[in-house]
């Protein structure tokens, strides 16, 4: 009987477990190793990344301080302050740096950090890994155009000192050479008072502290119709004119975003117009000047219920009317001898074939007759219209709406209106009142997004203060809208 010869394999199979068990601790570890290697990488990222925004977000405060809000929110999401543990942080600044020549602001952070690892320390050359990680954020250049109210108003309602306090400040929060930026004021007659400029700081102080406040409220826009005057037509579309020439002044494919901060004590009650006047074609008229108080107010055939003004001069409001039949108001010689009147019964008439008494409408068309609820009405349509196109642009731009005082928290219509101007998200909150001809205000979620703010206290000490704090809120709004 054959016998077979048996091995005893035990001793094998024990060390074959052994050794894959060996490997597969060493690939389990390697594993966990790379794990913690990408997490931490990851982590570094991320901490860069929100480092870069939010230093280029701080530009305006001086490289230093935004360089410093920038290691603090590196600090915050990745746990390790820069300096710290062996982590390096180095940055770049254009301008201000070695990064590019350009002006466009633009932050850039490389930063280092040692890991140890675990496994794969058991081979001495794998032990320490030095994770690095760069992001650049390219903040877009701030093209802006500031319009101001400098209407008689802001006299008696405190809005002229407080404007004088806060719009300085505000200026002097963005860089010059860097940012384009200009201001338009309006009353009766609207006016270019620093065109748009890189060197901005010192004009447009100079400019606000030499406003004086007295007139009507020329604060709206050309609506649908031509732009008359260049230089002192309706401030909505000069202001759109002075940002799209700040455009043109950037280098190629620098990017940007445009800009209108616009500030008002109160309701538009002017529109500008041309007329045929005495006989003389395309006579330009601003006329309105009064805020009405009721719909329909003023008769068209009582010439006192507007006002026509000198479109190109404060303190030139021209009463024109009967003397014989209303010989207690107005200047009649001055209708008679300095200015044409927008309208009369006599016989100096700004006239197609008769006296005046109609204007050209776009609201409710071909045309309306001239008092204060018609003029102030389509004040706001033109207005509306206007800056629905200019946030239709490609690109859009950001419209920014602050109303000063009673005249406008206690007024729901210019509350509804100022919102629908800024195209405020909450918008629709703002429902108007019950003789509103314009409605509720209105969001358009497909053009640029808004803020409109109220400045209710004034006047009264908090006026400045708040208006101030209005113009912080608006002035992160934009930073923010820079650095996306």
């Amino acid at each position: 009987m054959r016998k077979g010869f048996f091995r005893d394999t035990d001793g094998q199979m024990m060390m074959m477990l052994a050794f894959y068990a060996a490997v597969l601790i060493l690939f389990a570890g390697i594993s966990l190793d790379m794990g913690l290697i990408y997490m931490t990488k990851a982590r570094l990222g991320n901490a860069v990344d929100s480092a870069v925004l939010t230093a280029a977000k701080n530009y305006s405060q001086g490289t230093t301080t935004a360089q410093g809000l920038g290691q603090d929110m590196f600090y915050a999401n990745f746990g390790t302050a820069c300096g710290a543990s062996g982590v390096t942080c180095t940055w770049s600044w254009c301008p201000g740096g070695a990064l590019c020549s350009g002006t466009a602001v633009s932050a850039q952070l490389y930063a280092t950090t040692p890991f140890d690892t675990h496994f794969l320390g058991y081979l001495p050359e794998l032990r320490l890994w030095h994770l690095g990680d760069t992001a650049q954020a390219t903040q877009s250049t701030l093209v802006m155009t500031i319009v101001l109210d400098r209407s008689g108003s802001m006299s008696s309602d405190g809005g002229g000192t407080a404007l004088q306090a806060a719009v300085p400040l505000f200026v002097a929060d963005w860089p010059q050479n860097v940012d384009y930026l200009a201001m338009i004021s309006f009353a009766s007659h609207s006016t270019i008072n620093v065109p748009i400029t890189t060197t901005f700081k010192t004009a447009i102080d100079n400019a606000v502290s030499a406003m004086s406040f007295t007139g009507a409220t020329f604060g709206g826009g050309a609506g649908s119709g031509s732009v008359y005057s260049p230089a002192n037509g309706p401030p909505l579309n000069m202001a759109d004119t002075q940002n799209t020439n700040g455009v043109a002044l950037l280098p190629k494919n620098q990017p940007y975003t445009k800009v209108i901060v616009y500030f008002t004590d109160g309701l538009m009650n002017t529109l500008q117009d041309q007329f045929t006047c005495n006989g003389v074609a395309n006579t330009l008229l601003n006329y309105g000047g009064s805020d009405p108080d009721s719909p329909g107010e003023g008769s068209p055939y009582k010439p006192e219920a507007v006002y026509s003004l000198n479109p190109t001069a404060e303190l030139t409001t021209y009463y024109c009317y009967d003397p014989t039949s209303d010989p207690d108001h107005g200047n009649y010689t001055n209708c008679q001898t300095t200015y044409l009147p927008m309208y009369n019964n006599n016989s100096y008439k700004c006239t197609y074939g008769g006296a005046q008494l109609t204007f050209p409408s776009e609201e409710h068309p071909p045309t309306q007759a001239v008092n204060r609820w018609n003029v102030s009405n389509e004040a706001k349509y033109r207005a509306k219209y206007t800056a629905n196109n200019i946030r239709a642009e490609n690109p859009g731009t950001y419209i920014y709406t602050i109303g000063l005082g009673t005249s406008v928290s206690g007024d729901a219509c210019t509350e509804a209106f100022l919102a629908t101007l800024a195209n405020d998200p909450s918008a629709a909150s703002y429902t108007g009142g019950s003789n509103c001809d314009s409605g509720a205000g209105v969001y358009n979620s497909a053009q640029p997004a808004g803020l409109f703010l109220v400045v209710p206290d004034c006047p009264s000490t908090a006026c400045t203060a708040e208006l101030e704090q209005a113009f912080n809120i608006i002035e992160a709004k934009i930073a923010l809208r820079l650095s996306q």
